[in-house]
C-alpha cells in the first residue's frame, strides 16, 4: 500500500499550462468590430429620430400606446416639450379634458399635431379640407386662416398651416367657453382669444352650447411635436429619468477615463430618447458623446453632440485645466494659459 506523501513533498505544484498570447492583430480586429457596432446603434438612433417627423408629417397623428405608470402630464411633456398639454391627451384619450382619471394601461392614443402643407398644381380648397379636415367646406376656413383668397385656386407651391385635428365628444352638454378655458394652457394667447370662433365655424355651430354625444373637430395650429423627438413606443420614465441619466454619466465617465471609448458611446447613445427629461443629466451625456468622438477622431459627429449639449444647458460645465484644447473649442470656450496647467 503507497504511503500518503507529506506536506514538504507536496511544495512544488505541477507547472501550468502555457496561455496563448493575444497576437496585437486580434486587439485590432475587436477594436474594429467595436466600431462597427457602434456604427450600427449611430445608424439606427439617426433613423429613429428623423424618420418619425417625415412620418408625422404625413400622417399628422403621433402614437402611442399608454403603458403603467404613464400620466397625462409626462406624456405631454414627452411629445409636446410642456405638461400644458395634458387636456388634448386626456381628450385623445377619449375622456374630458378636465378629468382627474388615470390613463388606462394599453390605450392607443393618437396624438394630433399642426403640420405646414405645401399646395400641389390640382389642389383646390375644397378638395384639401375634405382630405385633411373631414370636410370641403373647411378648407375654405383653412384658406382664411392663412390670409389667402378663398374665391381663387390655391397657389401651387405655397406652404400653408394645418391645425391639430382634436375630435372631442362630450358625454354632457357643456359651454363653449368652458371648453376653450380646459383646453386654454396648451394653445397661445392669440389663438385662445379665438379659438371659440373657429370651433364655431369648423362645426357649424349654431350657439356657442355643444350638446352631448355629438363629436366636434377642435383646430388647434399652435399645438406642434417637439423638436429631435424620438418616436417609440418605450415607457416614459418619470422620477427614474435623472437617475437613469446620472447612472449613465457616471459609467461613461469611467469607460472614458479607461479608454474604452466605443463602449462610453454605446452606454449614452442607450439613454438620449430620455436626455430633454432632465436637461442637464441630459447635456452631460450628450458631452460625454462629445468627448467620445473626439477620442475616436469622427469630429462633425462630435460637433453636432456639443451643439446639442449646449441647447439643453448652456452652462455644461467644462474643466478649462484638465480638459483639451480641442474639446473647448468645440464647445466654444478658452482655457488657460500653458503657464496655468498642471504639469
Amino acid at each position: 500500500m503507497q504511503s500518503r506523501p507529506d506536506a514538504a513533498s507536496c511544495t512544488m505544484s505541477a507547472p501550468r499550462p502555457f496561455r496563448c498570447m493575444r497576437h496585437p492583430w486580434q486587439d485590432i480586429a475587436g477594436r474594429r468590430r467595436k466600431q462597427a457596432i457602434l456604427e450600427v446603434w449611430l445608424a439606427l438612433h439617426l433613423a429613429v429620430s428623423v424618420a418619425p417627423q417625415k412620418a408625422n408629417a404625413s400622417g399628422r397623428f403621433l402614437t402611442k400606446r399608454v403603458h403603467r405608470g404613464e400620466t397625462a402630464k409626462n406624456i405631454a411633456l414627452y411629445y409636446y416639450g410642456t405638461e400644458k398639454a395634458a387636456p388634448v391627451v386626456k381628450a385623445a384619450a377619449g375622456m374630458s379634458p378636465q378629468s382627474t382619471k388615470r390613463l388606462s394601461p394599453g390605450t392607443l392614443l393618437k396624438l394630433p399635431i399642426a403640420w405646414s402643407y405645401r399646395i400641389r398644381p390640382k389642389d383646390t380648397w375644397r378638395h384639401i379640407g375634405r382630405d385633411y379636415l373631414s370636410a370641403g367646406f373647411r378648407g375654405r376656413l383653412l384658406a382664411l386662416i392663412n390670409g389667402k383668397d378663398a374665391t381663387k385656386s390655391p397657389p401651387a407651391g405655397h406652404v400653408i398651416r394645418i391645425p391639430a385635428t382634436l375630435w372631442f365628444k362630450p358625454r354632457r352638454t357643456v359651454r363653449l367657453r368652458r371648453l376653450v378655458r380646459w383646453l386654454s394652457p396648451a394653445v397661445s394667447d392669440a389663438e385662445k382669444r379665438v379659438l371659440a370662433e373657429r370651433i364655431v365655424a369648423f362645426n357649424g355651430l349654431s350657439n356657442k352650447r355643444l350638446r352631448r354625444n355629438r363629436t366636434i373637430l377642435i383646430p388647434l395650429f399652435s399645438l406642434e411635436a417637439r423638436q429631435g423627438l424620438v418616436a417609440n413606443d418605450l415607457p416614459i420614465p418619470d422620477q427614474k429619468t435623472a437617475r437613469l441619466l446620472k447612472r449613465a454619466h457616471a459609467t461613461a465617465r469611467a469607460l472614458l477615463d479607461d479608454g474604452r471609448y466605443e463602449q462610453a458611446a454605446l452606454v449614452c447613445l442607450k439613454t438620449l430618447p430620455w436626455a430633454h427629461l432632465a436637461p442637464r443629466r441630459g447635456a452631460l451625456v450628450y458631452k460625454d458623446l462629445a468627448y467620445a468622438f473626439v477620442a475616436m477622431e469622427w469630429f462633425s459627429l462630435a460637433r453636432t453632440m456639443a451643439a446639442k449639449a449646449l441647447a439643453l444647458d448652456p452652462k455644461v460645465p467644462l474643466d478649462p485645466v484638465e480638459d483639451s484644447p480641442k474639446i473647448l473649442r468645440l464647445f466654444g470656450r478658452r482655457g488657460h494659459s500653458t503657464a496655468n496647467r498642471r504639469p
